[in-house]
């Protein structure tokens, strides 16, 4: 089970350490139901076609005197058909798209592997936010550990009254102990250092941006603190999103001008950004020295492109959106070595993600990571709560002590 845009390199993988195995790959939710499992010896398939076996009704109650609703979920007979397959082993890579409770995803995993005797789940960045997120990895790995999600928030997830007096887990706690158990049962992590022996440098750069105007900027961040005061959470967020969008329009001018700096003195760099108009803005001014990884990038194409980032001279810039270009793409890393990120993503294992598109088996040079952001403005203040909060999670996954706060609480925090 991978991400579709990694199927064929795992076939290709499969291939080259187990030579003469019969590999069937997946291509579609209707593929599912076409096929001999006495056929093949190795099925490889995405994430994304097990949704629609899953069928979700909703159920409206009371508690409390308060109406509630509750997600029922059937899962198709086509999927119960191919988990009744004998299956010895499955390999869950990038096991944190399994992450969301609410996900039809995880639920469908969590049907297919039931009877499945040996569970492996692959990633670098497991907890993509917070501990919490951690539970469905381990729940689907090892029930007999972790059997029960609220008993997991409650003990490991720094369980706090938030919002209304609601109980919240956005936080770490016993970290120690949770990292003895996994540790002990079921966890093994290696670091980049311990299975590659000539780990290049890596350096990160702050490079701050005077924004052209700041009215804009000013005006937005009233309203923020205005809807703060209110209360207003949920808009607020919305707020924040547009907020980084004006720094985006403010600071274009002089980013391009040190992306043009840099183009003098490097051949090859990658661009992160979040937004289709970021990417229209880089392919506008840049032209045929432009190719680039977005949401609409067909898997059967993405090789392709990094191909011609590689190899092809005229051929500068890889503009990528983060999400698009993070996990499951590889060979960026064997021409370039700088990278710039002009939009910050909100999640630390989405900053990890993207520097490791450079920082990979293969890189022979010091990697530059350049962050271009808006001086005095929100961006400074979501780099350094991304920046502790990947810190926390580290820490984590090694047993210390964290404490770690909702990432908009602690931009709240700034503002006030």
């Amino acid at each position: 089970m991978v991400p579709a845009t990694v199927k064929e390199n795992w076939k290709e993988k499969y291939n080259q350490f187990f030579p003469g195995k019969r590999i069937k790959v997946l291509y579609g939710w209707d593929s599912i139901k076409y096929y001999d499992p006495d056929e093949w010896d190795v099925f490889i398939m995405n994430y994304d076609i097990l949704p629609p076996f899953v069928e979700e009704t909703t159920t409206t109650y009371f508690q409390a005197g308060q109406k509630r609703k509750r997600t029922n979920r059937k899962i198709k007979v086509a999927l119960q058909e191919f988990a009744s397959v004998p299956f010895e082993m499955i390999i869950l890579d990038e096991v944190q798209k399994i992450a969301s409770e609410k996900a039809k995803t995880y639920h469908a995993v969590k049907y297919l592997t039931k009877e499945i005797p040996y569970i492996l789940g692959l990633s670098a960045t497991p907890i993509e936010n917070k501990t919490a997120d951690f539970f469905n990895i381990l729940n689907i790995t090892r029930p007999d550990l972790f059997p029960n999600r609220w008993k997991f928030k409650n003990r490991y997830c720094g369980p706090q009254k938030g919002w209304k007096g609601r109980l919240e887990f956005k936080g770490s706690s016993n970290t120690k102990e949770l990292y003895g158990i996994l540790t002990e049962n079921l966890m093994i992590g290696h670091k980049l250092e311990d299975v590659w022996d000539e780990i290049p440098e890596k350096t990160r750069d702050i490079i701050p941006i005077k924004l052209s105007s700041e009215k804009h900027y000013k005006r937005m961040e009233k309203e923020i603190d205005d809807l703060i005061k209110s209360g207003e959470k949920g808009l607020s967020l919305q707020k924040f999103e547009m907020l980084k969008q004006i720094v985006y329009d403010e600071k274009k001018a002089d980013c391009f001008n040190f992306i043009d700096d840099l183009l003098t003195k490097f051949n090859k760099i990658l661009i992160f950004c979040n937004h289709t108009k970021v990417i229209e803005d880089i392919e506008e001014r840049y032209g045929e020295a432009v190719v680039k990884i977005n949401g609409q990038t067909k898997v059967k194409d993405r090789q392709k492109i990094i191909k011609r980032f590689n190899t092809v001279k005229k051929v500068k810039i890889c503009a990528c959106n983060t999400k698009a270009a993070g996990t499951g793409t590889d060979g960026l890393q064997d021409n370039c070595q700088v990278a710039v990120v002009l939009e910050l993503p909100w999640t630390p294992a989405a900053i990890d993600q993207l520097e490791g598109r450079l920082m990979r088996i293969g890189q022979k040079n010091h990697v530059l990571i350049y962050y271009l952001l808006g001086m005095r403005t929100v961006e400074i203040d979501i780099l350094e709560i991304l920046d502790g909060k990947r810190k926390n999670i580290d820490k984590v996954m090694t047993g210390e002590e964290v404490k770690e706060e909702d990432l908009l609480l602690e931009l709240i925090k700034k503002e006030e």
